[in-house]
């Protein structure tokens, strides 16, 4: 049997941790509700678009900065070494 669930940001992000965290409060709200076994777990994001464009917060969150050259980093990392090369902790 196949369940999907889906949820939708208030505003576009492209920090990891926002969609991971988004994707963790999904799972964990099926598994109160329903639980059980799973055998294949999927994630998706949709409604792409290059950065800078759409309208810009006004007060945007400074921990959204920090997350950004986290996340910048990374993918510098992972395209020099490989994307083995660097794996974030649970």
């Amino acid at each position: 049997k196949t369940l999907t669930r889906s949820a939708s940001l208030d505003q576009p992000t492209n920090i990891t941790q926002t969609l991971w965290q988004q994707a963790k409060e999904l799972f964990t709200k099926w598994h109160k509700s329903r639980g059980g076994a799973l055998r294949l777990l999927g994630f998706g994001v949709s409604g792409l678009t290059t950065e800078g464009t759409g309208q810009k917060m006004l007060f945007a969150d400074p921990q959204d900065q920090k997350q950004k050259k986290l996340d910048t980093a990374f993918d510098s990392i992972r395209n020099k070494y490989g994307a083995n090369s660097l794996k974030r902790g649970g």
